[in-house]
């Protein structure tokens, strides 16, 4: 490489702080992953019951606890203002024995939006008793459709908690709770950290179009070649470094992981830096440039995550999604969190987008070097 172009390419970086914030944010919120890997991600989908002091039997609160949290109140005035709040989804719960609400004989659909719950039975339809008063369950009608279900339900699965002895209940384990989402958020940084190249290729050229830096760049003894694959090399080391990092922060893997997923950097990352090359090629401005980077990290980011949530894998269009570079490391980086089998499928994919896009390249330099020199 040019010594004098490959200072300016650094003193370019020093003065873009998109750039910088590209290399470093990744590492960041990786750490942040990292500190927070305890989180337990499913206390968002846990049900919140509210209920009054000394209204529900021990039992039934002790029912409730099984399902989510509870949280008792002194006063009914109290319990209502926790259901209608609309930051919150509690479910209001409430014995048959505790009485009107709100000076009523049952509950009413009033202005509040409070719905009606259905009243329990003391016994079971099989005859055998359930100890304890029924429940009435109460909302507010904007909740969630999940939650909305549960409150309807709870007074019949409560009224039928006897016929729970009659059946074997065999638990199955699940995985770390939040895993799947762990993972999603780790690879999602990763994918973030490997597109660094392209973000810094592309203002880098753009940059130096608008500064009269790529003159310069015309007189150094470098060939068109030579500056192009500085520019790769420049952006792919940047972009590898930057996902090696958040990787080492983020992810545990045994000795054998680790040369798939350094395939799996190497080949992303060089994708990344030729990206930036054909962006910058195609933007005459620095606004244009940061429209045209923002969309296609849209384009890396979104499709993967929605072909890996939604196509099974196997399927017709998730073969397909391999048409987008980005997929196969997607797939790539879940295997190797998942543990889920090898990754030479999703290697020789990105194999094959590296040769297919740079040769891409080179035919369009070539041709553009081929009109220029046609011109009379």
């Amino acid at each position: 490489m040019n010594r004098t172009a490959l200072n300016y390419q650094m003193k370019s970086i020093r003065r873009d702080k998109l750039c910088i914030l590209t290399f470093l944010l990744p590492i960041l919120v990786g750490l942040a992953l990292n500190l927070l890997s305890d989180l337990n991600f499913s206390a968002a989908a846990e049900s919140a019951f509210g209920i009054l002091k000394n209204d529900l039997s021990a039992e039934t609160v002790s029912w409730l606890r099984q399902y989510g949290s509870v949280t008792e109140y002194d006063t009914l005035e109290q319990l209502e203002a926790a259901v209608i709040e609309p930051s919150t989804q509690v479910i209001g719960i409430l014995s048959d024995a505790s009485g009107s609400m709100s000076g009523t004989s049952e509950i009413q659909a009033g202005d509040s939006g409070i719905l009606s719950g259905g009243s329990s039975i003391p016994s079971d339809g099989s005859g055998i008793p359930s100890s304890g008063s029924g429940i009435r369950a109460f909302r507010s009608g904007d909740e969630t459709t999940r939650i909305a279900a549960s409150a309807d339900l709870l007074p019949a699965l409560y009224a039928d908690r006897g016929l729970m002895s009659q059946y074997k209940i065999e638990m199955f384990p699940s995985p770390a709770d939040g895993e799947m989402m762990k993972h999603l958020l780790i690879v999602i940084t990763m994918v973030t950290a490997m597109f660094m190249g392209c973000t810094f290729n592309a203002m880098s050229i753009i940059s130096e179009k608008e500064d009269g830096i790529l003159y310069i760049n015309e007189i150094l003894p470098m060939t068109k070649a030579q500056y192009a694959l500085q520019k790769i090399m420049v952006g792919f080391l940047g972009g590898t470094i930057s996902t090696v990092l958040t990787a080492l922060i983020c992810i545990r893997l045994r000795a054998a992981q680790l040369l798939p997923l350094l395939l799996l950097i190497v080949l992303s990352a060089f994708i990344a830096a030729l990206t930036g090359l054909f962006i910058a090629k195609f933007s005459e401005s620095l606004m244009v440039g940061i429209v045209y980077i923002k969309l296609v990290m849209i384009l890396f980011l979104a499709p993967p995550i929605l072909f890996y949530l939604l196509f099974p894998a196997g399927g017709v269009l998730h073969t397909l999604s391999y048409l987008l570079p980005s997929s196969a490391t997607f797939y790539g980086l879940m295997k190797l969190l998942n543990g889920s089998g090898g990754l030479g499928k999703e290697v020789a994919v990105l194999a094959v987008h590296c040769v297919v896009w740079f040769l891409l390249y080179v035919c369009m330099s070539l041709r553009r070097c081929g009109s220029r020199a046609a011109r009379p």
